[in-house]
Protein backbone atom coordinates (compact mmCIF):
# COMPACT_ATOMS: atom_id res chain seq x y z
CA UNK A 1 0.00 0.00 0.00
CA UNK A 2 1.74 3.28 -1.08
CA UNK A 3 1.63 6.79 1.18
CA UNK A 4 -1.30 7.91 0.05
CA UNK A 5 -3.17 4.79 1.00
CA UNK A 6 -1.65 4.36 4.19
CA UNK A 7 -2.88 7.97 5.50
CA UNK A 8 -6.52 7.65 4.44
CA UNK A 9 -6.80 4.69 5.90
CA UNK A 10 -5.40 6.11 9.24
CA UNK A 11 -7.60 8.97 8.66
CA UNK A 12 -10.36 6.69 8.45
CA UNK A 13 -9.69 4.96 11.73
CA UNK A 14 -8.78 8.65 13.38
CA UNK A 15 -12.05 10.66 12.27
CA UNK A 16 -13.88 6.89 13.19
CA UNK A 17 -15.18 7.58 9.36
CA UNK A 18 -15.90 4.18 7.30
CA UNK A 19 -15.46 3.78 3.76
CA UNK A 20 -18.86 4.08 2.78
CA UNK A 21 -18.95 7.59 3.99
CA UNK A 22 -16.11 8.58 1.92
CA UNK A 23 -17.74 6.87 -1.28
CA UNK A 24 -20.74 9.12 -0.83
CA UNK A 25 -18.75 12.45 -0.16
CA UNK A 26 -16.58 11.83 -3.48
CA UNK A 27 -19.90 10.41 -5.38
CA UNK A 28 -18.27 7.16 -6.56
CA UNK A 29 -19.30 3.32 -5.96
CA UNK A 30 -18.06 2.06 -2.28
CA UNK A 31 -16.26 -0.47 -4.66
CA UNK A 32 -13.98 2.01 -5.71
CA UNK A 33 -12.57 2.58 -2.85
CA UNK A 34 -12.35 -0.96 -1.74
CA UNK A 35 -10.30 -1.06 -4.98
CA UNK A 36 -7.84 1.35 -4.44
CA UNK A 37 -6.93 -0.21 -0.99
CA UNK A 38 -6.29 -3.38 -2.66
CA UNK A 39 -3.96 -1.32 -4.90
CA UNK A 40 -5.35 -2.51 -7.88
CA UNK A 41 -6.41 0.79 -9.51
CA UNK A 42 -4.79 4.65 -8.78
CA UNK A 43 -8.22 6.68 -9.60
CA UNK A 44 -7.86 8.32 -6.13
CA UNK A 45 -5.14 10.46 -7.42
CA UNK A 46 -8.39 12.61 -9.12
CA UNK A 47 -10.04 12.72 -6.04
CA UNK A 48 -7.19 13.98 -4.10
CA UNK A 49 -8.71 17.58 -3.17
CA UNK A 50 -12.11 15.90 -2.69
CA UNK A 51 -10.36 12.94 -0.27
CA UNK A 52 -8.38 16.22 2.13
CA UNK A 53 -11.76 18.29 2.21
CA UNK A 54 -13.57 15.61 3.24
CA UNK A 55 -10.49 14.71 6.51
CA UNK A 56 -9.89 18.25 6.75
CA UNK A 57 -6.54 17.39 5.93
CA UNK A 58 -4.00 19.34 3.24
CA UNK A 59 -3.53 17.33 -0.04
CA UNK A 60 0.87 17.70 1.05
CA UNK A 61 -0.53 15.87 4.31
CA UNK A 62 -2.08 12.70 2.17
CA UNK A 63 1.10 12.89 -0.51
CA UNK A 64 3.35 12.63 2.43
CA UNK A 65 4.85 16.15 1.43
CA UNK A 66 4.25 17.82 4.81
CA UNK A 67 3.55 16.81 7.96
CA UNK A 68 1.10 19.53 8.85
CA UNK A 69 -2.74 18.18 8.40
CA UNK A 70 -4.75 21.19 8.19
CA UNK A 71 -6.74 22.26 5.31
CA UNK A 72 -4.45 24.64 4.15
CA UNK A 73 -5.86 24.70 1.06
CA UNK A 74 -9.40 25.50 2.45
CA UNK A 75 -7.97 28.25 4.34
CA UNK A 76 -6.37 30.10 0.75
CA UNK A 77 -9.93 29.64 -0.30
CA UNK A 78 -11.58 31.44 2.10
CA UNK A 79 -9.55 34.10 1.93
CA UNK A 80 -9.46 34.15 -1.50
CA UNK A 81 -12.36 33.09 -2.93
CA UNK A 82 -11.78 33.79 -6.64
CA UNK A 83 -9.14 31.09 -6.63
CA UNK A 84 -9.96 27.01 -7.48
CA UNK A 85 -7.21 24.35 -6.91
CA UNK A 86 -6.07 23.08 -10.38
CA UNK A 87 -4.24 19.56 -10.36
CA UNK A 88 -0.40 19.58 -11.02
CA UNK A 89 0.96 16.42 -13.03
CA UNK A 90 4.43 15.52 -13.48
CA UNK A 91 3.99 14.65 -17.52
CA UNK A 92 1.43 13.75 -19.89
CA UNK A 93 1.34 10.18 -21.02
CA UNK A 94 -0.20 8.15 -24.37
CA UNK A 95 -3.51 7.78 -24.41
CA UNK A 96 -4.57 9.94 -21.53
CA UNK A 97 -7.27 12.45 -22.76
CA UNK A 98 -8.63 13.72 -19.68
CA UNK A 99 -6.78 13.42 -16.08
CA UNK A 100 -9.03 10.31 -14.32
CA UNK A 101 -6.01 8.28 -15.09
CA UNK A 102 -3.04 11.10 -14.96
CA UNK A 103 -0.64 11.06 -12.50
CA UNK A 104 -1.55 14.06 -9.83
CA UNK A 105 1.52 15.36 -8.16
CA UNK A 106 -0.43 18.25 -6.52
CA UNK A 107 -2.35 21.42 -6.45
CA UNK A 108 -2.02 25.07 -7.39
CA UNK A 109 -4.47 27.59 -7.21
CA UNK A 110 -5.59 29.65 -10.52
CA UNK A 111 -7.82 32.61 -10.65
CA UNK A 112 -11.20 31.75 -11.93
CA UNK A 113 -10.81 34.94 -14.40
CA UNK A 114 -8.11 32.97 -16.52
CA UNK A 115 -10.61 29.33 -16.78
CA UNK A 116 -13.61 29.08 -19.68
CA UNK A 117 -16.08 27.59 -18.94
CA UNK A 118 -16.78 23.92 -20.38
CA UNK A 119 -12.92 23.03 -20.32
CA UNK A 120 -10.79 20.72 -17.96
CA UNK A 121 -7.46 22.27 -16.96
CA UNK A 122 -4.50 20.97 -15.26
CA UNK A 123 -0.80 22.38 -14.33
CA UNK A 124 2.36 20.55 -16.31
CA UNK A 125 5.59 20.62 -14.39
CA UNK A 126 7.81 21.35 -17.13
CA UNK A 127 11.54 19.21 -17.57
CA UNK A 128 14.38 20.25 -19.85
CA UNK A 129 14.93 23.52 -21.39
CA UNK A 130 13.83 23.18 -25.18
CA UNK A 131 11.82 26.30 -24.59
CA UNK A 132 13.89 28.57 -22.15
CA UNK A 133 14.11 31.10 -21.88
CA UNK A 134 10.40 32.15 -22.24
CA UNK A 135 9.69 28.43 -20.16
CA UNK A 136 12.04 27.30 -17.71
CA UNK A 137 12.84 23.62 -16.61
CA UNK A 138 10.24 23.56 -12.94
CA UNK A 139 7.94 25.80 -14.44
CA UNK A 140 4.49 25.26 -14.18
CA UNK A 141 2.33 25.72 -17.67
CA UNK A 142 -1.31 25.92 -17.11
CA UNK A 143 -2.85 23.70 -19.87
CA UNK A 144 -6.96 23.84 -21.37
CA UNK A 145 -7.37 20.30 -22.15
CA UNK A 146 -8.53 20.72 -26.15
CA UNK A 147 -7.35 18.53 -29.28
CA UNK A 148 -7.11 21.46 -31.33
CA UNK A 149 -5.13 24.79 -30.86
CA UNK A 150 -4.23 27.56 -33.94
CA UNK A 151 -1.03 28.08 -35.90
CA UNK A 152 1.90 29.49 -33.22
CA UNK A 153 0.04 28.79 -29.80
CA UNK A 154 1.69 27.03 -27.55
CA UNK A 155 0.55 23.54 -26.98
CA UNK A 156 1.42 20.16 -25.08
CA UNK A 157 1.78 17.89 -28.06
CA UNK A 158 2.02 14.35 -27.81
CA UNK A 159 4.29 12.60 -30.52
CA UNK A 160 4.02 8.74 -31.55
CA UNK A 161 2.14 8.31 -28.61
CA UNK A 162 4.44 8.64 -26.29
CA UNK A 163 5.08 11.59 -23.37
CA UNK A 164 3.42 14.65 -24.20
CA UNK A 165 6.32 17.80 -25.10
CA UNK A 166 5.58 21.50 -24.88
CA UNK A 167 6.69 23.52 -28.20
CA UNK A 168 5.31 26.50 -30.71
CA UNK A 169 2.82 24.85 -32.98
CA UNK A 170 2.70 25.97 -36.65
CA UNK A 171 0.37 24.98 -39.14
CA UNK A 172 1.17 25.29 -42.77
CA UNK A 173 -0.23 23.44 -45.96
CA UNK A 174 -0.03 19.37 -45.52
CA UNK A 175 2.65 20.38 -42.65
CA UNK A 176 2.88 20.94 -38.89
CA UNK A 177 5.99 22.49 -37.36
CA UNK A 178 6.64 22.12 -33.70
CA UNK A 179 9.05 24.71 -32.88
CA UNK A 180 10.98 25.03 -29.65
CA UNK A 181 12.07 28.51 -28.02
CA UNK A 182 15.73 27.35 -27.74
CA UNK A 183 16.33 26.99 -31.14
CA UNK A 184 19.98 26.60 -31.50
CA UNK A 185 19.87 23.53 -29.20
CA UNK A 186 16.52 22.10 -30.61
CA UNK A 187 15.75 22.42 -33.82
CA UNK A 188 12.22 22.92 -35.54
CA UNK A 189 10.71 19.12 -36.32
CA UNK A 190 9.02 19.35 -39.13
CA UNK A 191 5.76 16.58 -40.38
CA UNK A 192 4.12 16.35 -43.45
CA UNK A 193 1.36 14.23 -44.90
CA UNK A 194 0.90 10.83 -43.48
CA UNK A 195 3.27 11.81 -40.60
CA UNK A 196 0.90 14.24 -39.30
CA UNK A 197 -1.34 11.34 -37.83
CA UNK A 198 1.69 10.51 -35.41
CA UNK A 199 0.88 14.16 -33.34
CA UNK A 200 -1.88 14.68 -30.95
CA UNK A 201 -2.52 17.72 -29.15
CA UNK A 202 -3.18 17.76 -25.35
CA UNK A 203 -3.88 21.20 -24.57
CA UNK A 204 -3.36 24.94 -25.32
CA UNK A 205 -0.87 26.57 -22.97
CA UNK A 206 -2.81 29.56 -21.13
CA UNK A 207 -0.51 30.61 -18.27
CA UNK A 208 3.17 30.49 -17.12
CA UNK A 209 3.67 30.09 -13.23
CA UNK A 210 7.39 30.35 -11.84
CA UNK A 211 8.96 30.52 -8.17
CA UNK A 212 11.74 31.56 -7.29
CA UNK A 213 13.88 30.03 -4.71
Amino acid sequence: MDEVLNRISDLHKENLKNQKELSIALGINDSAVTEWKKGKMKSYNHYLYQIAEFFNVSVDYLLGKSPVRHNTMEILRTDSSSYVPIPIVGNVAAGYTALAETDIIGYELVDTSVLTDGYEYAWLRVKGDSMSPLILEGDLVLIRLQDEVDSGDLAVVIVDEEDGVIKRVQYSTNKVTLVSENSDDYPPRVFQGKEINRLRIWGKAVEIKRKLN
